[in-house]
C-alpha cells in the first residue's frame, strides 16, 4: 500500500528532519522506517495524526479515505455475510480485516474503488453500481470457502488439532485471493483493472494456496492424521460447487493429491497401483480356475506363509 513517511514527504510536503523533530527521534530512524523497518503502532498513530488521517493503520486510512466510508464498507461486508447460507465468523467479528484484504486486491489489479454505499441501497430493488455486485460475488466465495475449510479441514475432536491449527489458518489467510481469482476478466476490465496484473495475481494466489495446502497435507501425514477429503479441492473447484454434495463426491479436481507428490513418492504410488492390479487379476484367475476343494487347499497352504511375505493375504478378492 505504501509508506506513511513517503506520504508525509511527497503529499504533505513535510521534511524528514521536521518529522524527526516532531517525534523526538533521529533522522536516521525516520530513514529506517521509510525503508521498511517495523514501525511501532504508537509511532504510526502519531504519524497518521500528523498526516491528517484517521485510525491506527496507514494502509486502512489511505484505502477507505475516511472513517465513515470505512464503516460503510464494513457494514456492506457484514450485511452480505449475514444473508449468506454459510456466514463467515471472521467477517462477522472483524470485518475491517476482510474489507482491507479484499479492496487491496482490487486496488492492486488497477480497479477504481468507489465510495461505499448505504445498506439501504443494497436492500433496494434499484440497480446497484457494478462494483458492489462484484464485491458481493467475492464475499459469497469467501464465505463458502471459509466454511469448507472449517467443516472439512478442522477436526475439532482430534486431540492433535492444536498441532495442525496454524496450518489450517495459513490456508484461511489466502481465501480472499482464491475468491478474487474466481472473478471474470470481463468484470475486472469493466472496473478499469489491468488484465495482465489480474492474471498474475490469480497465478500467485493459487500458488500460495497450493503451498499452504501442501504444508497442511505434510503435517497431517507427520501426525498420522487421516485426511478424509482432497484438500486441493479448495483450489481447483469453484466456490459455487465446493459445497455441492453430489459434485463433491463425484467430481475429482483437475489436479489430485498425487499431482503434488515428489518423484520418489509418485514411483512408490505407481508401483503399488500396478501391484494392486496384478493381485486383483491373480485372485480373479484363481477364482475362475480352481475348484472349491482346491481353493480350500490353497487357503490352508497360504496360512503357513508369514503375512509380510504373502501379499495375497493382504488383499482378498
Amino acid at each position: 500500500m505504501g509508506n506513511i513517511i513517503d506520504y508525509l514527504v511527497k503529499t504533505k510536503k513535510i521534511r524528514q528532519v521536521d518529522i524527526a523533530k516532531s517525534l523526538e527521534v533521529s533522522r536516521a530512524q525516520i530513514t529506517k522506517w521509510k525503508n521498511g523497518e517495523h514501525l511501532p503502532s504508537d509511532r504510526e498513530s502519531e504519524l497518521l495524526k500528523m498526516a491528517g488521517l484517521f485510525g491506527d493503520s496507514y494502509d486502512w486510512a489511505l484505502l477507505v479515505k475516511s472513517e465513515s466510508n470505512g464503516k460503510k464498507w464494513c457494514d456492506i461486508f457484514q450485511y452480505c455475510n449475514e444473508y449468506n447460507d454459510y456466514p463467515s465468523d471472521s467477517i462477522k467479528d472483524m470485518p475491517e480485516i476482510e474489507v482491507q484484504y479484499t479492496l487491496e486486491l482490487f486496488q492492486k489489479a488497477g480497479c477504481t474503488i468507489p465510495e461505499a454505499i448505504d445498506i439501504a441501497a443494497l436492500e433496494s430493488d434499484s440497480e446497484q453500481p457494478f462494483f458492489f455486485e462484484v464485491i458481493q460475488t467475492c464475499i459469497y466465495a469467501i464465505c463458502r470457502q471459509t466454511y469448507w475449510i472449517s467443516f472439512y479441514l478442522m477436526d475439532w475432536n482430534n486431540s492433535k488439532f492444536d498441532e495442525l491449527s496454524d496450518y489450517v489458518y495459513n490456508i484461511e489467510s489466502v481465501v480472499s485471493k482464491l475468491a478474487f481469482a474466481e472473478l471474470r476478466e470481463d468484470d475486472i476490465r469493466a472496473l478499469g483493472g489491468d488484465i495482465s496484473s489480474f492474471r498474475s495475481m490469480c497465478f500467485e494466489g493459487r500458488n500460495e494456496a497450493s503451498w499452504s495446502v501442501r504444508e497442511y497435507v505434510k503435517r497431517c501425514n507427520s501426525l498420522g492424521m487421516q485426511i478424509s477429503v482432497d484438500p486441493f479441492e479448495l483450489i481447483h473447484t469453484t466456490s459455487e460447487h465446493l459445497l455441492d454434495e453430489d459434485d463433491f463426491c463425484s467430481v475429482l479436481s483437475s489436479k489430485h493429491i498425487e499431482s503434488y507428490l515428489d518423484i520418489a513418492s509418485k514411483k512408490i504410488l505407481e508401483s503399488n497401483i500396478i501391484l494392486s492390479h496384478q493381485l486383483a487379476e491373480t485372485n480373479m484367475k484363481l477364482d475362475l480356475l480352481l475348484s472349491e476343494p482346491q481353493k480350500v487347499e490353497l487357503d490352508k497352504v497360504l496360512e503357513y506363509f508369514p503375512p509380510c511375505k504373502n501379499p495375497l493375504l493382504q488383499q482378498k478378492p
